[in-house]
């Protein structure tokens, strides 16, 4: 054998939720202070393991409860060799429903698959270069499936650790972990609100216990042997393929090297919360304390041998446990400076948010204004400055541009070629039409920049064709055209009238091609008749007639001139009116509507930024409260020495390893160490016994157990001012006349597991009063309802006897024996 501590290994099986739970806290806690020994884990469960709920390294061994399974279970009900089941017990789909008889059952009935995993699983965790192998099996024995397998778990990984260490030459310890529900009796509370099975079962898990590990009576004297084989009645056939070769393990001695106890409150259990840490839940709490003894006894030893620990300090069998912790408050400290980074970032985040829903707010507000701006052709609207830089350099350009189009001879295409020419360098909208995410937590912040929504481009040849515009309808309004026409009317009114009548009232356009031109169109045609039947000696006549005919020609052509440049300017008022302002106005409404949407989405993120902001200002308070006031209580943070977070230094708190740095550095005392120390010792106490027989040894053996790094064992020697010194706080737990101090690397931080040996379950209620109330028949008063013990013993061959309840017996006082299942009723 080796003495390197580092060839240990520690294996861990697990049974049932509640003891899975312990065992991911001791995976957690283990890999957090990276110990030398490999620790390996197994859960077996009797329900589906959600894989998200247990790290990668655990091995999980689900007991199933298909058809095949519940035929099976139907004919164990009426099979009188299978003691523990009857009609009355039900498999559930789910778990075992706190039923201790059901557990029992499904470990027998896949008891060649748990028996083949676990020799595989232990037998790949050990090998020749180790020295020592550890197995603890951890079991909330209040529950139904970890009571129910336990005692045959411990025989079958007790067996199966055994033959391994035997095989490499190892020495091989087994440990067993568990909790049970308190129950108090006397003149204390009585009464339980919790679940009556899970008091049912930790009585009836205590009776086994006591056989199984061969415990002292109240006394101290031995009680009578339980049986020397555990069978597996249940269990398949050895000629089957499923079956064991031997379906029962030896229990001569007890499988056990050593079991550890722990009475949880049920009503705070069944109250409180698997979230949050050691100090804020209560169920954490639990697992921690349970995980700090399976650590601390894992990596402590005497002479680096788990041997001399056994053998010279643990010499019960049963111990209670409980739980301390000292810690310097550099984790909450550099949290708090961490939070007051993340709050000034967050308030940085809602500054630079709420600055980019205002400028949204406004960006849609521009842009509708734009649209309801009456445009000069001769100027940029103020509106168009403040919505688009590029457009606002561009305005004298603009102006020039539009100005030097002669609109009575362009076409469209070329007032489309100079608004290229103005926008050619004129950035489009940066933004598609979804440019927000789906959850609006995914959003960033550049999401919200208001200058990437505006669609400079679509602005400038919305502002350029209406500056266009505005030019037409003044030329049209100014144009020559009109007034000729009118004049024209004017002069030949009686004529027009009597000759197109209902035109005086039209628009000019339609004067003139339906009246005027007509009209001088023949007048035209009647002048060259004239002329042509006039004689040619008729000098001054055809003299005459040529003037009036080249007066009519000239008018006509004048008017087909100034009617063409009309009509010209009228359709590009229309096409730009109709055709090209309408889709440019929608494009403009479809951003307005892509910023409002910005703009409420980023509302949002504001609220969901200002609850972040809240949280965080609370989580500020909460690790201010620790790092400067001290956490009563068996998880104590030693406060800083300091007035404001500004006394703080990252630096300090990161460079500093041992508490004595902190010490150095002034943010700690010497003196406020030693207080918090003799604070924690004072709260530990042995959580079990609490009916001493008058003939009892009422003083319990204590084994103090601290878990520090090496860097703080000054601690532990250290003077100070204030009384007591370590010495008389550690009085009567003399740790270094019994064994070596192990350590863990963990500067700031010292974790105390105190083992109460010497421990009398008949001097528990949790043993006791159960099986008293029954016998005497008023369990029902205690619990609230009528409960049959035997209907949760998964065990009667470990409880032998047990008395009927007083209003079962018969007339002459004998007990009423109506069970074949071995226990005397």
């Amino acid at each position: 054998m080796t003495d390197d501590p580092s060839s240990r290994t520690v294996f861990v099986v697990s049974l049932g939720t509640g003891s899975r739970r312990t065992a991911k806290w001791l995976y957690e806690l283990a890999n957090q202070y990276d110990v030398d020994p490999e620790f390996r884990f197994v859960s077996i469960e009797s329900t589906d393991i959600d894989g998200g709920d247990v790290p990668d390294e655990f091995r999980n061994i689900p007991l199933d409860t298909d058809s095949r399974v519940k035929r099976r279970f139907e004919r164990a009900k009426t099979d009188p060799a299978v003691p523990y089941l009857d009609e009355n017990h039900t498999l559930p789909s789910e778990g075992t429903s706190r039923v201790p008889n059901v557990g029992r059952f499904l470990l027998e009935h896949h008891s060649r698959r748990v028996h083949e995993m676990l020799s595989e699983e232990i037998g790949t965790a050990v090998g020749p270069t180790d020295s020592e192998l550890s197995v603890w099996v951890l079991a909330s024995l209040s529950g139904g499936t970890a009571p129910g397998m336990f005692p045959l778990v411990s025989a079958m990984a007790g067996q199966i650790a055994t033959d391994i260490g035997a095989r490499y030459n190892i020495d091989v310890y087994l440990n067993g972990l568990g909790t049970v529900s308190e129950l108090r009796a006397a003149n204390q509370r009585v009464a339980p609100s919790g679940i009556s099975e899970y008091f049912v079962n930790t009585n009836n898990s205590l009776h086994a216990l006591s056989t199984l590990l061969n415990l002292p009576d109240a006394h101290g004297r031995p009680q009578v042997n339980g049986p020397t084989r555990l069978e597996m009645p249940a269990a398949p056939d050895v000629e089957s393929a499923d079956g064991l070769l031997d379906p029962s393990f030896e229990i001569t001695e007890p499988p056990l090297d050593a079991m550890l106890l722990m009475p949880i409150d049920e009503d705070r259990a069944e109250d409180g919360s698997w979230d949050g840490d050691e100090r804020t839940s209560y169920l954490a709490g639990v697992n921690y304390k349970l995980a700090a003894a399976v650590l601390a006894l894992s990596t402590t030893s005497g002479d680096n041998d788990l041997g001399n620990l056994y053998s010279t300090v643990l010499d019960d069998r049963l111990y209670t446990i409980d739980a301390a912790s000292v810690r310097a408050s550099v984790e909450p400290a550099l949290e708090l400076l961490n939070t007051e980074q993340q709050i000034g970032a967050v308030e940085s985040e809602i500054s630079e948010l709420e600055a980019c829903v205002d400028d949204l707010e406004s960006l849609a507000d521009q842009l509708s204004s734009l649209r309801s701006t009456d445009v000069d052709a001769g100027s940029v609207p103020d509106i168009v400055g403040a919505l688009s830089a590029p457009l606002a350099g561009r305005a004298s350009q603009l102006v020039e541009s539009v100005s030097a189009i002669d609109l009575t001879e362009s076409s469209f295409e070329e007032i489309e070629t100079q608004i290229e020419r103005v926008f050619a360098e004129v950035p489009t909208r940066a933004v598609g039409d979804s440019p927000f995410p789906d959850e609006i937590h995914e959003s960033e912040l550049g999401d919200f920049a208001a200058d990437q929504f505006v669609p400079h481009r679509t602005v400038g040849r919305y502002l350029f064709l209406k500056m266009v515009r505005a030019r037409l309808l003044a030329e049209i309004e100014a144009h020559p055209f009109s007034d000729r026409v009118e004049d024209l009317w004017e002069k030949n009114a009686q004529e027009l009238e009597e000759e197109f009548a209902g035109l005086s009232d039209a628009e000019v356009a339609t004067q003139y091609e339906q009246a005027i031109d007509p009209f001088l169109a023949t007048h035209e045609q009647d002048l060259e008749n004239q002329l042509s039947n006039t004689s040619m000696f008729s000098f001054r006549e055809r003299s005459r007639l040529r003037r009036q005919l080249e007066s009519v020609r000239e008018t006509r052509q004048e008017l087909k001139q100034l009617f063409d440049e009309y009509e010209h300017l009228g359709e590009l008022r229309e096409r730009i009116a109709s055709g090209e302002l309408p889709p440019l106005g929608s494009e403009l409404q479809t951003t307005i509507d892509l910023v409002e949407k910005g703009s409420e989405r980023g509302t949002q993120l504001l609220t969901s930024k200002r609850n972040r902001l809240e949280s965080l200002q609370q989580t500020r308070e909460t690790f201010q409260n620790r790092v400067t006031d001290t956490t009563s209580g068996r998880i104590t943070e030693i406060p800083l020495d300091i007035e404001s977070t500004d006394s703080l230094s990252r630096e300090t708190l990161v460079n500093a390893s041992t508490l004595f740095d902190l010490v150095e550095s002034g943010l700690l005392t010497r003196d406020g160490i030693l207080r918090e120390i003799d604070r924690a010792m004072g709260l530990i106490r042995e959580p079990l016994e609490d009916n001493f027989h008058e003939m009892a040894d009422n003083h319990p053996n204590r084994l103090l157990i601290p878990m520090a790094n090496p860097g703080n064992e000054p601690v532990l020697t250290m003077t100070g001012t204030t009384q007591p010194s370590m010495g008389s706080i550690m009085a009567n737990n003399d740790v270094t006349t019994q064994l070596d101090t192990g350590t863990i690397a963990d500067p700031f931080r010292i974790d105390y597991v105190m083992l109460h040996g010497n421990v009398r379950l008949a001097n528990t209620s949790e043993y006791r009063v159960l099986r008293e109330r029954w016998e005497a028949g008023d369990i029902q008063r205690l619990l609230g309802e009528e409960v049959d013990l035997v209907q949760n013993l998964a065990y009667p061959e470990l409880v032998p006897m047990l008395s009927a309840p007083a209003d079962r017996r018969d007339d002459d006082g004998i007990e009423a024996d109506d069970s074949d299942d071995g226990v005397t009723l």
